[in-house]
C-alpha cells in the first residue's frame, strides 16, 4: 500500500491522500488511494467531492498511460 501511494504522490502531485481500505464482504483487500487537489478542499474531515465520479469514463488512451506510468513509479519506489 504504502508503494502505490508513494506512486500516486509521484505522478499526481496531489495536496494529500485518502486512502481506505474495506474486506468485509468478501476475503480480500479493497483499497482506494485517492489523490486530492487544493481545487477539491481537501481540509480535514472534508469527504471526497460529490463529483468525484461523475465525470464519467476516462479517455481510453489517457488511462493506458496513467496505468503506465503509475507502473513504473511504483516499481522505482
Amino acid at each position: 500500500m504504502v508503494s502505490a501511494a508513494r506512486a500516486v504522490e509521484a505522478v499526481f502531485e496531489p495536496v494529500k491522500l485518502n486512502i481506505s481500505m474495506l474486506g468485509n464482504g468478501l476475503p480480500h483487500l479493497h483499497a482506494h488511494v485517492v489523490p486530492r487537489h487544493a481545487v477539491d478542499d481537501p481540509r480535514p474531515n472534508n469527504p471526497l467531492p460529490h463529483d468525484y465520479l461523475v465525470h464519467g469514463r476516462q479517455d481510453e488512451t489517457r488511462f493506458l498511460h496513467d496505468a503506465a506510468t503509475l507502473a513504473s513509479a511504483a516499481r522505482s519506489t
